[in-house]
């Protein structure tokens, strides 16, 4: 009997990596990011599938002016995969008043990509990142933050500032404005001194699932975001 090469590295290898792919998106509600037509984005979606007749796609998203028919491009991101694929839009429907949902078309290919450990992103002037940490029994304090993964974030500090020792346990108060406030413990593995100004990483110690589902969406976007500059995309 003919053995079959196996593959390496990411991609689709047939018909029921597709439906095993959608049941890992719909499975753990993953947020996806979606394109409709190369101008309209929606970041703070769902995919949905339901097999009561058929099986049947939709994009959950809030109530909007969205168009009847069109292309779209969907992304998501969950632990150490990114999934991608494209679809048409064939129907609209009004689940509730906070809630539709864009039926699309099953798609014939669903790409997974394995990513990095930890991905990290620099906040942008349209993504912002507002970080305010404290110690144990101390006052928070406004931070200017350099990067994020869904493993930490890093940031800098002047040298007048209170200073900060490998292994010192922070508490933050992590603010991205397009998609929700976060909390989360933290310790410090790497502190840099450069010229005037100190470098001071630190690693998530506890995060909530929630918490970790919005760094994940922002992180996700602000891939996207930079592929999309590109040149040659």
């Amino acid at each position: 009997m003919e053995k079959k090469q196996k593959k390496g590295g990411s991609g689709i290898k047939g018909r029921h990596d597709v439906d095993d792919y959608v049941r890992e998106i719909t499975g753990q509600d993953i947020p996806v990011r979606v394109v409709i037509n190369d101008n309209i984005i929606l970041d703070d979606c769902r995919l949905v599938c339901r097999t009561e007749k058929e099986k049947e796609l939709f994009i959950q998203a809030k109530p909007g002016d969205y168009p009847q028919s069109g292309d779209v491009s969907l992304t998501c991101a969950y632990l150490n995969s990114l999934y991608s694929f494209k679809s048409r839009i064939v129907e609209l429907e009004i689940v509730d008043p906070q809630h539709m949902h864009l039926k699309i078309q099953f798609p014939e290919n669903i790409l997974k990509e394995e990513r990095r450990k930890h991905i990290r992103v620099e906040p942008t002037e349209s993504n912002p990142i507002q970080l305010r940490l404290a110690r144990p029994d101390s006052d928070f304090i406004d931070v200017e933050t350099m990067d994020i993964s869904r493993g930490g974030v890093s940031f800098v500090m002047t040298e007048e500032e209170r200073h900060f020792k490998t292994g010192d346990e922070l508490y933050l108060d992590i603010s991205l404005p397009k998609y929700g406030n976060l909390y989360a413990l933290a310790a410090v593995r790497n502190v840099i001194h450069l010229m005037d100004i100190t470098r001071i990483g630190v690693e998530f110690s506890h995060i909530s699932e929630d918490a970790y589902k919005i760094i994940m969406q922002y992180v996700t976007a602000l891939e996207l975001e930079k592929k999309e500059e590109e040149p040659g995309d």
